[in-house]
């Protein structure tokens, strides 16, 4: 009987011991992967690096009304656009993400037009988008965003406060915190409301991250 006993206090503390060596590797492991995890998705991002956050300064010329992204990357000199005096300053703050894998950034923004047209006059621009890199390579990267803003007020050429916004960029990367790009920005509605004869934007962006 003492024997007995003794079997039945011993198989217990056999089992909870083998248990507990057995989960302890198991916890390591986990710990060691999910922290790797992040540190190699954020060092993939061609656009930021490893950096978390970034800030960036956009100044666009007009290169007059129309209804694509093709419209912001076409510089035309018919009578109607010849020597128009429409620009655009934006102030941007972007995290890192993805986008169905590819390397992307999540951008919120806000930005001023201001010039001397009839139909456009200067007035504010807040919106949110998302950037897509689809090419890289040693430092440069190309890319398409798409996202949604509010101007302060309707224009004869954009008769909705509410239109989409979508943005074609080239990029390089100077250091780890600083890079510049040259982007096509086209703002339009999509033709839900007319007049819909859109503002595009070719220009210059300087990007700080960190």
């Amino acid at each position: 009987m003492k024997n007995m006993k003794q079997i039945l206090v011993a198989v217990p503390m056999m089992l909870c011991a083998g248990t507990l060596y057995a989960a302890a590797p198991a916890t390591t492991e986990t710990t060691t992967t999910s922290a790797a995890v992040p540190a190699r998705a954020a060092a993939s991002n061609p656009i930021m690096g490893d950096a978390q956050n970034q800030i960036g300064l956009t100044y666009g010329r007009s290169t007059g009304p129309g209804g694509s992204l093709l419209s912001s990357l076409t510089f035309t000199f018919g009578p109607e656009n010849r020597g128009e005096d429409f620009n655009y300053v934006m102030l941007q703050y972007s995290q890192p993400t993805t986008f169905f894998r590819l390397p992307a950034r999540l951008n919120g923004t806000v930005g001023l037009t201001f010039g001397n047209v009839p139909d456009a006059p200067s007035q504010g621009i807040a919106g949110i988008s998302e950037d897509v890199a689809i090419l890289h390579w040693r430092g440069f990267y190309y890319g398409y965003g798409l996202g949604g803003a509010i101007q302060g007020r309707v224009t004869k050429r954009q008769n909705s406060q509410f239109f989409f916004n979508a943005k074609s960029f080239l990029g390089y990367r100077i250091s780890n915190s600083w890079s510049v790009e040259v982007v096509g920005i086209h703002y339009s509605n999509a033709g839900l409301q007319n007049p819909n004869r859109g503002y595009n934007f070719f220009g210059l962006t300087g990007l700080y991250s960190f």
